[in-house]
């Protein structure tokens, strides 16, 4: 019983989502992600911008610079695509996948050696049965909520 008590409050020890941000870093750029995939969704560039700008200014003590910040982030969002994963016995698609990817680039003026530049992809799996267009909305949200988080600890937790 002490030992489960013990891992339960030490938890925090080991938490992923814990920032470590140089306290000389005062502002962070975010420059538009445009969206150059081959398939065009209208909204999700900006989307994708905001959420991004929101999670560093919710998590961090940095402050948002139009331009020139001590951390700035661009790219481009490259794919985006609704692809087959599992097909039934009488060879009709059971399940499809949307799958995003974003190219981000992450200058760090201050500590260039934590500067990157990669590529994320994340992607949902869906029952083929439901119409795209009733759950994209939501399976957005899941994937670049993902994405953003993977591009936050990148960014700022030390593993």
């Amino acid at each position: 019983m002490a030992i489960v008590c013990f891992m339960l409050t030490s938890c925090k020890l080991y938490k992923f989502t814990d920032a470590s941000v140089n306290p000389n870093l005062k502002t962070i750029t975010v420059n538009t992600f445009p969206n150059v995939a081959p398939i065009q969704v209208p909204a999700l560039s900006s989307l994708f911008t905001e959420n991004l700008k929101d999670k560093f200014l919710r998590e961090t003590s940095l402050k948002l610079a139009t331009s020139g910040g001590d951390i700035e982030f661009n790219g481009s969002i490259t794919t985006y695509s609704i692809d087959p994963i599992a097909i039934s016995n009488v060879e009709t698609v059971a399940q499809n996948r949307l799958t995003i990817t974003i190219r981000v680039e992450c200058i760090n003026r201050l500590e260039p050696t934590k500067s990157f530049s990669q590529a994320f992809t994340d992607g949902e799996n869906y029952d083929a049965s439901q119409d795209i267009a009733r759950i994209e909305s939501e399976l957005i949200n899941t994937i670049t909520e993902r994405i953003i988080q993977n591009i936050f600890n990148k960014a700022f937790v030390n593993w």
